[in-house]
């Protein structure tokens, strides 16, 4: 609310003026002795009229003044506009926002200042800031205004950055100088960046190596006489990268070493005809003072690898016998030393030699210096003269071996029967040479390793999917990537024939063995029934019933009965279960136990009967039947740090000999380590004696698909088993 002040001249009256009554916009507000009269609780900014008549005692009034008119002054300010924020932020632009103000008149509009200064006035509560420079900090802050002029306070700054999404331009000029055997210097043109260059990425074969501020890098710790590769790059504040400069080559300076003189005094009737190793091929004749030097005839030798190198001597008249050695300078200190010896060999006649060498993970990188001596009649030194024969000198570069071999390609799978497959594939390449293939099925187990493309898995069971795959291995330990993951099924087991050509008299009436309880009329000579199935165990005791249908009168039968214990197809004497006779139709039970030995899994029980004599597994006979049923045997519990090969009984205790296998870490989380002597396979049981995970032997074994729980492995190999505990968590 405001005030104003009204105010006028004295009226005069034949008697006397007593006062003056006020009216404002037609309302009397007031009766004054004096002049004056104070308006209040009037609006601001709002126009009024006043007027004034005198009064006398007797109760006389003047007329009215004309009226005055005035309008109220605004002084109170806006409030200050709230919840200020910039979006929409660009390289370029960006937009403020905030919550309008209120006024007791009312807002006329909002002043924007950028960085402290005047912007725009805008009537909205947003304004697009435009022409920004890129990846700049700036501050914002906002005002609310009213017709009177009146300005609230500022908001709080609010402050943001711009974005930068160009990068900068590629360094130009890259140019390797001031090289030595050890050092370079890389220099190159400075790029430009719409909010400047922050520094530069320097790459030497590949890898970052240092940023610098700078338009130059020295190296330092190179090897001599060894090629390198730089490129460069430019960054900014923003993390924009450049392009890469082009890559600029260049090689290192030899080391100045010097090595001890040698050479043959007379070469005229023998000499060095050749040297090849690697890329060096050098066919020489006499060398004038008997020595040559080759040092710049270069190849590269692989740490940790085998090279193979051949030699042949020259003759002028006959041939002679030569003693030949080679050195390399491994550790580059400029001296052959004994362990630096890589070939001592000898030669009858011209023919060319073939040895072979391996350089030590020891060796240093880099070039260095190859000595090759032949020498007649007895192994020469490195160093001095010697009377007959020839000296010879190379350079060759010691490099790390990180290059894998290929991918082995085109991996196939053949002549797959119910316990085998032949695996073939093309053979890998590698610089330094493959020297081995190793075959893993999909849980990354290694099933076997090989020199040859080709290997054939054993062991397997039957009616079985396994997935397999091949890497190639190098002597530096470097591993291709895998092969494709080839996919194959076993066959099932193939058994032979059996069948009663007549079974109109006598045929098999009932077979119950566990869960089996199978009663049967004639099958016209043979009963499938494979799709029942027993459980038994290893070390069972197991109960088998069998009796005899007859379509008139009872006959003599003749009953075996036969497991196929080891999975092989054949039906042999010691897995003859049940021999016996019966003459009726009434049931006869046979008792057998399941030997410790018997493999784990599905395998064929058969039932023979026969009239008159004892029947065959395999071929057809005159009078009787054949059944075939599955049966599954699974490992008893409790089987640990017991031996259950041919001979042994599950409760005779092991000797130290006998059993040697051990797991680590136990418990285990996600990989199981095993030792185990001369293992083949291995099989993994629950303690409900279920076989959770088999397959090839291998040192390390992923169980990460396994529940957590307690756990038996059991290993083969081949002979007998070998068993222990252990925890999954």
């Amino acid at each position: 609310m405001t005030t104003s002040t009204a105010s006028w001249n004295v009226s005069t009256d034949n008697i006397g003026v007593t006062g003056y009554e006020v009216s404002l916009k037609g309302t009397v507000v007031g009766t004054v002795s004096g002049t004056t009269f104070n308006l209040t609780g009037l609006s601001a900014l709002t126009a009024y009229a006043v007027k004034v008549r005198a009064k006398d005692a007797a109760g006389n009034y003047s007329a009215y003044t004309a009226d005055a008119t005035f309008t109220t002054p605004d002084t109170e300010a806006p409030t200050i506009p709230t919840n200020l924020t910039v979006s929409s932020i660009t390289m370029t632009t960006a937009t403020a926002s905030w919550n309008a103000s209120t006024d007791n008149i009312g807002v006329t509009g909002y002043e924007v200042y950028l960085d402290g200064a005047l912007v725009a006035t805008v009537n909205g509560t947003t304004y697009n800031f435009t022409g920004l420079n890129a990846f700049t900090n700036y501050t914002v802050k906002v005002k609310a205004k009213d017709g009177a002029g009146n300005s609230s306070a500022f908001t709080a700054d609010e402050t943001f950055t711009t974005l930068d999404t160009q990068a900068p331009t590629i360094p130009t000029n890259l140019a390797i100088s001031s090289i030595t055997a050890t050092s370079a210097t890389a220099s190159w043109s400075a790029s430009t960046d719409n909010a400047g260059v922050t520094g530069y990425e320097v790459y030497l074969d590949g890898t970052l190596v240092t940023t610098v501020n700078a338009t130059t890098y020295n190296f330092t710790g190179l090897n001599a006489t060894t090629n390198y590769t730089v490129k460069v790059r430019a960054l900014d504040g923003a993390g924009n990268q450049s392009g890469f400069t082009a890559d600029e080559t260049f090689t290192t300076l030899a080391n100045s070493i010097s090595y001890c003189a040698a050479s043959g005094n007379y070469q005229n009737y023998e000499f060095i005809d050749l040297v090849k190793l690697g890329s060096l091929n050098n066919v020489s004749g006499q060398e004038a003072n008997g020595y040559g030097d080759y040092t710049n005839m270069n190849t590269n030798l692989y740490k940790g690898s085998s090279s193979t190198m051949q030699l042949s001597a020259g003759f002028t008249y006959g041939s002679y016998s030569e003693k030949w050695r080679v050195w390399i300078d491994l550790n580059q200190n400029g001296t052959f030393e004994n362990n630096e010896r890589m070939v001592q060999t000898s030669t009858n006649n011209a023919a060319i030699k073939t040895v072979n060498f391996t350089i030590p993970a020891s060796a240093m990188t880099g070039a260095t210096r190859m000595r090759v001596i032949m020498k007649y009649g007895s192994y020469p030194q490195s160093c001095g003269t010697f009377t007959w024969g020839e000296v010879e000198d190379y350079t060759v570069t010691i490099l790390e071996d990180t290059q894998a071999p290929t991918i082995p390609a085109n991996l196939v799978v053949s002549n797959i029967s119910f316990d085998q497959a032949d695996l073939s594939w093309d053979a890998s390449t590698d610089n330094s040479g493959v020297v081995s293939y190793e075959i893993y099925d999909h849980n990354h187990n290694l099933l076997g390793t090989t020199n040859n493309t080709n290997y054939t898995l054993t062991g397997l069971s039957a009616v079985t999917n396994y997935q397999v795959y091949v890497i190639a291995k190098d002597l530096s330990g470097n591993n291709s990537l895998a092969s494709t993951l080839e996919s194959f099924t076993t066959l099932s087991i193939p058994y032979c024939d059996s069948k009663g050509n007549y079974q109109n008299y006598e045929y098999i009436d009932f077979v119950g063995i566990k869960s089996i309880s199978n009663a049967t009329s004639s099958d016209n000579g043979y009963g499938d029934f494979t799709s029942q199935i027993a459980q038994v165990t290893n070390g069972e005791t197991v109960t088998l019933t069998l009796s005899a249908g007859f379509a008139y009168s009872n006959y003599s039968e003749r009953w075996r009965v036969w497991i196929d214990y080891n999975q092989n197809g054949t039906f042999e004497n010691n897995e003859k279960v049940v021999q016996g006779v019966t003459y009726n139709g009434n049931n006869y039970s046979y008792s057998f136990t399941v030997p410790n030995n018997a493999l784990e899994g599905n395998t064929r029980m058969r039932v023979v009967m026969k009239y008159g004599s004892y029947p065959n597994p395999c071929g057809n006979y005159t009078w009787g039947e054949t059944e075939d049923y599955t049966i599954n045997i699974s490992k008893k519990e409790g089987l640990e740090g017991k031996y259950a090969g041919p001979g042994y009984d599950l409760g005779e205790e092991l000797t130290d000999s006998e059993l040697d296998i051990n797991v680590y870490p136990n418990p285990a989380q996600d990989l199981l380590n095993i030792e185990s002597v001369n293992a083949q396979s291995y099989r993994i049981h629950d303690l409900s004696g279920r076989v959770v995970k088999q397959g090839a032997f291998a040192r390390k074994i992923s169980i990460n698909d396994l529940p957590n729980g307690n756990y038996i492995l059991i290993t083969s190999d081949g002979r007998g088993e070998q068993q222990t505990r252990f925890v999954k968590m």
